[in-house]
């Protein structure tokens, strides 16, 4: 939903030649806010690799099936609301 909204505010500033808004806060927030989210995706990627997946691991060692899929569902409202 995030990305066609994004989307749909660029294309339409395109077409309708829109100048963004400034200010000197804004920019502020814009930078520090690009240096702290790579930052945090980077440290996010590295736990998630050492972690591995709970559902796969539960279906190699008692063959639950079902483990994997119940876990992704189980983790939705927080991809959710940190997306």
């Amino acid at each position: 939903m995030l990305a066609v909204y994004i989307s749909w505010e660029a294309v339409k500033s395109l077409i309708g030649h829109e100048e963004p808004l400034t200010s000197p806060v804004g920019l502020i927030l814009a930078v520090l806010s690009l240096a702290v989210m790579t930052a945090s995706a980077s440290v996010k990627q590295r736990v998630g690799k050492e972690m591995g997946s709970i559902g796969v691991g539960a279906f190699v060692l008692f063959g639950w099936w079902w483990a994997d899929p119940i876990g992704a569902l189980a983790m939705l409202p927080v991809i959710v609301w940190q997306g």
